[in-house]
Parts: structure tokens; C-alpha cells; sequence
């Protein structure tokens, strides 16, 4: 619930609902290109949000500006603010100022470190030498968006020929109520491991992998992106053996 001007536990003002709309939605540039996507609506309570997007671990001195100032800030504020300072540019700057950032002209500038980091979607090669990829993410990460590894599958989709020759040797799984690679409310324990060497050693592909854990305690299957697990409308809805995956 929104509130006019006065902030309390079951509403939010104005500027806060701002905020978080530009937390779901994401940077773009002032013509508004997306330069990087948010983050999912729907897990603000599931243990990410406190450490990485915002701070309740002391109350914030208020800056003249409207900014608030944490005594220790939030993982996502430190990740960055050291990237920018030590790693985004050709030459370091151990005194810049994040909030010098320009969304529309910066960018190019990191090129650098972009081609290091970067990883290519033409995986030709690693095909025809018979590798095998499982590739997951969870949907409650607040670290890196989930959306983009989705932009990344779907890139090698459209270079490898289309989702049923990439399937041949890539498979890509989401897994709903999972934080950064583990934890979460959502049924988050699987072995992906095992997965990839049944396929590597017997050639038996994953057609889902089953997760357990969360809270309340679950199990559930996870799908193939873009399938999703569908419930039998009669089995019991806590244990995967009441669903299966479906085209959505």
C-alpha cells in the first residue's frame, strides 16, 4: 500500500515506490535502452533483498540530498561501488565517486573488461566436440538478474539453430524461491552435478531435475526453460510427483 508523505510498516511513500520501480525495472540509458534488466517482483521477503538491495541493520543518516548513508551498506552497494573504482575502466580510480556514473556515455568505456567477462553465444565448437551444458538460476536471485541469463539462453538458442538442436546438448533450468546459487523459500537442493554425468557418461538428457528443501519443506521438478511444472490438480502439492513439465 502506497502512502502519501508519511513512511511506516504497512505502507510506502511516494519516493519508495519510485525506488522500487526502478529496482524491478532496471538501468537504461535516457533514451530508454535497457543496459541491464532487474530483478523479479514476488521474493522481496525471501532473504536477498536485506544483504544485497537494501539495509536494516542500523538506521541510516539521511544526506542533504535525500540519500540515506549506512554505516555498513548492502553487499550490492560494495560489489559495485569496488567494480567501478578497481575494474570497469582501462585505468583505475580508487577515488570515484559512483553516483558519476553516466548511463548513456560510461558504457562504451568498459568495453575492456566486458570482452573479459563476456561469454559468447555461437557455441559451435563446444557442440561438436560433444560437450555437455546444465545451465540454472534462481528466480529470487537479487545478486544477478535471473532475466538476463534467460536473454543469454535465448541468444544461444537463435545461434545453435533453434531450442531443439540446442537442446541436444545445453539444457537450462529455472528454479523458482532460489537466491544467489542456493537458499532460499523455494525447493533449491538438486544435483545438477549427477545430472550432467548421466548425460556425459550414459547419454540420458534431463528432461527435469528434482529440487527439495524450502520452507515450508517441498518437492518439485524443475523444468527445461521455457517449460514449467503444471500440477495434476489431485496429487498431493507438495511432492514433484504430482507435476509435470509443460509448455506454458
Amino acid at each position: 500500500m502506497q502512502c502519501s508523505d508519511v513512511d511506516g510498516p504497512d505502507c510506502l511513500t511516494a519516493g519508495q515506490v519510485d525506488s522500487l520501480r526502478k529496482i524491478y525495472a532496471g538501468p537504461a540509458t535516457t533514451k530508454g535502452k535497457q543496459i541491464y534488466p532487474g530483478i523479479p517482483k514476488g521474493h522481496e521477503d525471501a532473504g536477498g533483498w536485506e544483504p544485497w538491495v537494501v539495509s536494516s541493520a542500523e538506521t541510516p543518516d539521511i544526506q542533504p540530498d535525500g540519500t540515506l548513508l549506512f554505516a555498513a551498506p548492502q553487499l550490492g552497494f560494495i560489489s559495485q561501488d569496488g567494480f567501478l573504482r578497481y575494474m570497469s575502466f582501462p585505468v583505475d580510480d580508487p577515488d570515484y565517486y559512483w553516483r558519476s556514473f553516466n548511463f548513456d556515455k560510461d558504457p562504451p568505456k568498459m568495453s575492456s573488461m566486458a570482452r573479459i567477462l563476456s561469454v559468447g553465444t555461437n557455441l559451435a565448437r563446444f557442440r561438436q566436440r560433444g560437450g555437455k551444458m546444465i545451465m540454472y538460476h534462481g528466480l529470487s536471485d537479487t545478486v544477478l538478474s535471473p532475466f538476463q541469463t534467460v536473454d543469454y539462453y535465448m541468444q544461444v538458442r537463435r545461434a545453435m539453430g533453434g531450442g531443439e538442436r540446442t537442446a541436444e546438448f545445453l539444457r537450462f533450468f529455472m528454479v523458482p524461491g532460489m537466491l544467489h546459487c542456493g537458499g532460499g523459500p523455494g525447493p533449491n537442493v538438486f544435483d545438477a552435478f549427477g545430472a550432467l554425468e548421466a548425460w556425459v557418461e550414459l547419454g540420458s538428457a534431463p528432461d527435469y531435475l528434482t529440487a527439495s528443501g524450502g520452507t515450508p519443506y517441498r518437492t518439485r521438478p524443475l523444468c527445461p526453460y521455457p517449460e514449467v511444472a503444471v500440477w495434476d490438480g489431485m496429487g498431493d502439492p507438495d511432492i514433484a510427483e504430482s507435476f509435470s513439465c509443460q509448455e506454458p
